[in-house]
């Protein structure tokens, strides 16, 4: 029989009961009147036994909540509960983590079916891991462990919000990656190779002529240069500008600095606009961010330069008999692997670890703990370590 009791730190009472499997059960009632409490366990209890009946489950809240007042009670179901979570977390994470949050919830739903509509206490264990274990089959193990991962997010509002009392995901190991071959990890650009793409970057447009160089001289994402506003660059001295901007993916203030010689021939090829809300440096490049707010057109024009240069092979964009499941090839370059270029010429330069890390608005856990802001000057006088390393740097401005 149902009964209620008090948890320390709650000051709801909880409906405690056993459901058709006879497995034990805690739920929040969400009220503090024990009598009320007690009305809310029998409903659950009853509504619990017969789990097999969606509609009888609601049907039993509605007649109770109806009978305590006098309105139909809120049953967050698995769709309605992950839209809630989603939508609450819109000002707290990045675009590009909102549509992955977006993507893993609706790959979920997908999976679940009818059952999306089922409440979302009801979600437990091999349910879950059903749910990886498909993923992993029809993808990867390591995107398989991403998606858990985002899915754990959902059941800690779910702890946080009394709506269950225990996360299942916790239960759940991630599945063993395979470990890339040496021939699929990313690496720096060879001088030989960056004087190659110098050259083709810059046949092809000054907007990607210099969002190499930028690039090359700072280690900062695509997308972050693509989206690079006058506004944002301020003078600082004769030697070089100041670019402040906040990072799209960790959502970081970032201060770097930036040799006043490249800026102004960039400015001079690009074509320097007055400051305001629109005024971006690669108007082009923007656009193409702007409309989707992602970067995969942008990285598919650089994998076509980086053809164009004789250092990757031509995608083939023919359809293949196997489809999804044909093996896909990973190049070891790429426009992150400029990233890869600054801080390993840096590090072999013997520039600081904490220098390196801050000039390219690197995150870890490794850093956070000895972690301190860098002068603007450390920065500057690092870029000038790869200006006298990257030979092709010096000569885009000759």
């Amino acid at each position: 029989m149902a009964s209620v009791r008090k948890k320390s730190g709650s000051k709801f009472y909880f409906a405690c009961f056993r459901g058709a499997d006879q497995a034990r059960m805690q739920v929040s009632t969400k009220e503090v009147c024990k009598k009320r409490a007690m009305k809310v366990a029998f409903a659950l209890e009853e509504a619990a036994m017969q789990r097999a009946s969606q509609s009888a489950l609601l049907k039993n809240f509605n007649r109770i909540s109806e009978d305590l007042y006098a309105k139909p009670m809120r049953v967050d179901t698995v769709r309605a509960f992950v839209d809630a979570v989603i939508a609450q977390r819109s000002g707290e994470i990045s675009p590009a983590s909102q549509r992955r949050y977006r993507q893993v919830a609706d790959a979920f739903l997908t999976h679940l079916g009818p059952k999306a509509d089922q409440p979302f206490r009801d979600i437990g264990y091999e349910t879950l891991v059903a749910f990886r274990n498909a993923v992993a089959e029809r993808t990867t193990a390591a995107n398989a462990n991403t998606y858990m991962k985002c899915l754990r997010t959902f059941f800690t509002h779910g702890l946080a919000e009394q709506v269950i009392t225990e996360d299942p995901t916790r239960r759940i190991k991630l599945l063993v990656e395979e470990k890339k071959l040496a021939s699929e990890k990313r690496r720096p650009f060879t001088e030989d190779e960056l004087n190659r793409l110098f050259q083709a970057a810059g046949e092809t447009s000054a907007e990607w002529k210099w969002m190499i160089v930028i690039a090359s001289l700072t280690g900062q994402r695509l997308g972050d240069i693509a989206t690079m506003q006058w506004s944002n660059v301020t003078c600082s001295n004769e030697d070089h500008v100041i670019w402040q901007f906040v990072t799209g993916k960790t959502r970081r203030e970032m201060v770097l600095p930036l040799p006043r010689e490249h800026f102004e021939a960039m400015a001079a090829e690009v074509g320097r606009r007055e400051p305001g809300k629109d005024a971006f440096v690669f108007p082009t490049a923007a656009a193409r961010v702007s409309l989707t707010g992602r970067t995969n057109a942008l990285s598919n024009q650089f994998a076509k330069i980086m053809a164009k240069a004789g250092l990757q092979p031509k995608r083939d964009h023919k359809r293949h008999k196997d489809g999804r499941n044909r093996s896909r090839t990973t190049s070891q370059l790429g426009f992150h692997a400029l990233r890869h270029t600054v801080t390993s010429t840096l590090s072999a330069a013997g520039e600081a670890r904490a220098v390196v890390m801050d000039l390219v608005g690197h995150d870890s856990v490794e850093m956070s703990q000895v972690y301190t802001h860098t002068e603007l000057m450390q920065k500057a006088e690092a870029q000038k370590k790869l200006l006298a390393r990257i030979k092709p740097l010096a000569r885009v401005i000759t």
